[in-house]
């Protein structure tokens, strides 16, 4: 299990602990839907491929680690080329924040905030998911969450 807590009350930065590698972060540049991953000693970029591509790759110093696109625009979903295969994040429920992971249509994992109204979330997952597949999954599920936020937001 993998423990994720915002660095603030509103703040978009994760650290996440509980990863066999080390401690873990996730970042977002303020401006677009980039950001970078940091597992153990190891920094991940997290590259958006063009701007309505709805496609990121996770580059590490060995080049592409892992791959994501999401499927459709209408739906909270997220196909993930990753270290350990292929995986689907996808949303529990139309309107819930709980996401699950799947391989072959198969339960492998969960992502789920801890209350309500915190950010503060965690990452269960069987063992024999890779923790750096974990984490994208993570970043890509708080992008949903931040433009979820943006979007609930009343014009001033």
């Amino acid at each position: 299990m993998l423990d994720c807590v915002p660095r603030g009350v509103f703040s978009w930065t994760f650290d996440i602990n509980g990863a066999a590698e080390g401690p873990a972060s996730v970042t977002f540049n303020f401006f677009t839907e980039q950001g970078t991953l940091t597992l153990g000693a190891e920094d991940y970029a997290v590259r958006k491929l063009g701007p309505g591509s709805g496609r990121w790759e996770l580059v590490g110093a060995a080049g592409v680690v892992a791959e994501a696109h999401k499927p459709s625009a209408f739906h909270r979903q997220y196909e993930i080329t990753g270290v350990g295969g292929p995986l689907t994040v996808q949303a529990t429920m139309p309107v819930a924040r709980s996401f699950d992971l799947l391989s072959a249509d198969r339960p492998i994992g969960h992502i789920s905030p801890n209350s309500m109204f915190r950010r503060r979330a965690t990452i269960e997952c069987a063992a024999d998911v890779p923790a750096i597949d974990q984490i994208f999954a993570f970043w890509l599920v708080v992008l949903l969450w931040k433009r979820a936020a943006r979007n609930s937001k009343s014009p001033s």
